[in-house]
């Protein structure tokens, strides 16, 4: 593979490379950008006389809104991520169908689009080369194109009909991290608005979840709190010397799960997997090792009267694993048998993949600085993909 990335993104990245100012590495110094990108991304969208939301970056009407029947989710490997989770808003909110497909098996998975038909498509730099083949693949098929980007000009850019700036700046470090929840708050953006216009949602439910959207910066500042931050180095010391890390979830969390398991896969070199917590106990739960103690990292889910993850808890624990939990004050209550707990701040369903992203984007980190990897640089990748 090689590097191909956007000119005025190489020198940018060149550029900030010199500037991690007080932090360690870059990845540290991106990840604590995230309250500041998050609040810049969501500001300013909506007209608070009106309860309407503005985005303008959509050249479609709202009658021609109205027509489209189905969406098509294109992306790779963190931005694959951010789509699962915009598949779930955009089908609670509207009465849309999503499919999100893998950018480079689209080709093979003919994909059956049209003029009713919308393709979104996420590139951090605009130009990965899977994404660009399956977003022509979709224009070739007469479907309209939205590109979720993080540096305009790209040549996903241009060859869409419309763009949307996740307004993340340059990120040098390879690990995507603040261009990754810029990619999820601006997708929430673009769910509310075809809610809105195709009046799925009233003006009321709108501003509710905007509003919920304009804390994010706030939430994310309390996970990058000194306890946060002191818990998760705890946790992530814990768990450094593992051959194997196991993480699970309920609902959206399994999607966050996998980004953390690729966050851990990226900067550690350690293998990492992610399952829906009770579908673990059909066949990977034979993957714990009783000499290693494998690691377990769950995320609670919202609801914390959910009994069922502790089931799941009491099973891996009795099996010799170690257990690591990332859970809201309310949810610990219910938690038995961790051996290290990590506090997030309280949250609602639409906060939650934000906040916990952010805390195991913290946990791969600490595990990767325990492990002295080359943190901004891992092994054999590079930012930009851009030939298969």
């Amino acid at each position: 593979m090689t590097d191909q990335a956007n000119p005025n993104l190489s020198a940018l990245a060149a550029k900030t490379a010199q500037e991690t100012g007080e932090f360690p590495n870059l990845m540290l110094k991106e990840i604590f950008e995230q309250p500041r990108v998050l609040r810049e991304v969501v500001a300013g969208r909506l007209d608070q006389a009106t309860n309407r939301l503005t985005l303008n970056e959509v050249t479609l009407t709202s009658e021609q809104l109205a027509e489209i029947r189905h969406i098509y989710i294109i992306a790779c490997g963190t931005s694959s991520h951010a789509g699962l989770i915009a598949k779930d808003l955009i089908e609670r909110w509207t009465d849309l169908t999503v499919d999100v497909q893998i950018a480079s098996e689209f080709v093979f998975n003919r994909p059956q689009t049209a003029n009713d038909t919308m393709a979104i498509a996420i590139s951090q730099s605009g130009e990965t080369s899977d994404t660009l083949n399956a977003l022509r693949q979709a224009r070739a098929n007469n479907a309209y194109i939205i590109a979720i980007t993080n540096v305009l000009g790209s040549t996903i850019t241009v060859e869409s009909d419309a763009t949307i700036n996740v307004k993340a700046e340059v990120e040098a470090a390879v690990p995507a991290t603040k261009s990754y929840t810029a990619q999820l708050a601006t997708l929430a953006l673009l769910a509310l608005y075809l809610g809105q216009e195709r009046q799925t949602l009233t003006s009321d439910q709108v501003a509710e979840y905007y509003s919920e959207l304009s804390e994010l910066g706030d939430k994310i500042a309390l996970v990058l709190s000194q306890p946060s931050l002191e818990s998760i180095t705890k946790a992530a010391q814990f768990t450094a010397e593992a051959k194997s890390v196991l993480f699970l979830g309920r609902g959206n969390s399994v999607t966050t799960c996998k980004e953390g398991a690729l966050k851990l896969k990226e900067t550690s070199y350690l293998h990492a997997e992610a399952f829906p917590a009770l579908e673990f106990l059909h066949g990977p739960i034979a993957l714990i090792e009783p000499e290693d103690a494998t690691p377990i990292v769950a995320l609670l889910p919202v609801d914390p009267n959910d009994d069922s993850m502790n089931n799941v808890f009491d099973r891996v624990k009795s099996y010799g694993a170690r257990l690591v939990v990332f859970a809201t004050t309310s949810a610990t209550k219910s938690i038995q048998n961790a051996d290290r707990v990590i506090i997030l701040p309280e949250a609602s369903a639409l906060q939650t993949p934000f906040v916990t992203a952010v805390a195991l984007q913290l946990f791969a980190h600490d595990i990767a600085t325990s492990l002295n990897r080359d943190i901004d640089r891992p092994r054999y990748l590079s930012k930009v993909v851009v030939e298969e």
